[in-house]
């Protein structure tokens, strides 16, 4: 098994997605700031989906905001690109 850490994840996202190193190295991703939880959860107890593809998009749009380090305690970004690409190399 290979584990790849830091810094040559981060290269790659920027190679792939065009961004610079700082932008591509971001790895703590939440809700929009004063949002809680992916309400997937809800979204199946509630069976209000239809296919596995509508809960795979409500979790990334609620889970994109990037936490930015150049301006803390601002509100968040959505960076769903990069979250995408970080969820790539999760091994189950």
């Amino acid at each position: 098994v290979e584990i790849i850490l830091g810094r040559n994840p981060a290269l790659l996202q920027a190679e792939e997605l065009g961004l610079s190193l700082r932008e591509a190295a971001t790895r703590i991703f939440s809700n929009a700031s004063g949002s809680y939880s992916s309400n997937v959860n809800l979204a199946v107890e509630n069976s209000s989906w239809n296919d596995e593809s509508q809960l795979q998009e409500m979790y990334l749009n609620r889970k994109s905001f990037a936490f930015n380090s150049d301006s803390p305690g601002s509100g968040m970004e959505t960076k769903t690109d990069i979250f995408k690409s970080a969820l790539q190399t999760v091994d189950l």
